[in-house]
């Protein structure tokens, strides 16, 4: 029997949730790096970053796919 991870670090045996939770995980994290990626540029060019807790808790979003 094949066993999968989940983005949450959980096994399953269920191939297709897997998949599907692998995707939710993939797109959640594409989106929350093209949010975060600007905040280095911003921090060095002495702007504030008054959303950094909202990005940091979408980039954390993306290993909660799976929570039960």
């Amino acid at each position: 029997m094949d066993m999968f991870t989940l983005p949450d670090g959980t096994v399953t045996s269920d191939a297709g949730s897997a998949a599907e939770q692998w995707a939710a995980a993939f797109y959640i994290a594409r989106d929350a790096l093209s949010v975060i990626r600007p905040v280095p540029e911003l921090i060095l060019g002495g702007k504030p970053v008054r959303n950094l807790d909202e990005i940091l808790c979408e980039c954390d979003g993306a290993l909660s796919i799976g929570d039960k």
